[in-house]
């Protein structure tokens, strides 16, 4: 057994019309990751909310959409893990059209964002991957075949 799946830190691999979507995911965490050292550095709220209103405008809102139109679709509507997804997609868009970034709306986008992520890679992906038919997984490729840009966080906070 290598070391790597003896601490369960084997990546998951994604069939090739999930993988611009992990890919995006994968930027979400960044974020997270980001989020957090700003808030160490005692870096301004109202400069972080910029930056996550771009962030929104630039990546997440499209990326949300995708998914819920053909991502969640191939599980269903009422699928308790298309409810749970859903409903954190409907917290993550409170959080980010927030009308003030306070501390509190900072770490509740980073904390939430991050558990939506991880459910989302853990859960919905594998699960779709079962239940999805070729042909789902080829309108999926088709409507996202390559992730949005990455928003470059050094220029606008740091």
């Amino acid at each position: 057994m290598s070391r790597e799946s003896a601490m369960g830190n084997v990546p998951l691999k994604r069939d090739h019309a999930l993988q611009s979507l992990s890919k995006e995911h994968h930027f979400a965490l960044l974020l997270c990751w980001e989020i957090r050292r700003w808030m160490e550095a005692d870096v301004d709220c109202v400069k972080i909310g910029g930056y996550l209103t771009q962030m929104w405008i630039q990546q997440l809102d499209a990326h949300f959409l995708v998914e819920e139109k053909y991502v969640f679709s191939i599980l269903g509507a009422q699928h308790p893990h298309v409810r749970k997804a859903a409903a954190g997609h409907r917290a993550l868009r409170r959080l980010f059209q927030s009308r003030e970034f306070t501390p509190k709306v900072v770490v509740a986008i980073e904390e939430t964002l991050e558990k939506h992520v991880r459910f989302e890679e853990r859960v919905i992906f594998p699960a779709v991957r079962q239940a999805a038919t070729e042909q789902q997984l080829k309108e999926l490729l088709e409507a996202h075949e390559a992730p949005a840009d990455e928003v470059p966080w050094e220029t606008n906070i740091d």
